[in-house]
């Protein structure tokens, strides 16, 4: 075997830059889903709270009408 020429240790200085880029873009792409996921996680997180929070709200509101209904009916029996 021949001892490293320069044409050896440029091959090796690209290979190593090549190596570095790809590490850097893997990790920037590992850094970016995981970032998606907890901006995810936290929007869908609100709109499920907000979901609940209509619902319940909703259901107040229909237990409501339901008691003025009733009152209403009661009132118009009593007057006849």
């Amino acid at each position: 075997l021949a001892p490293k020429g320069p044409y050896d240790f440029k091959l090796e200085e690209e290979e190593s830059t090549v190596e570095a880029w790809v590490t850097q873009k893997v990790s920037q792409r590992q850094h970016i889903m995981a970032t998606d996921e907890a901006l995810n996680e936290k929007v869908y997180g609100e709109i499920r709270e907000e979901e609940r929070v209509y619902a319940h709200k909703k259901q107040k509101a229909e237990e409501l009408l339901r008691l003025q209904a009733e009152a209403f009916h009661e009132l118009q029996i009593k007057s006849l």
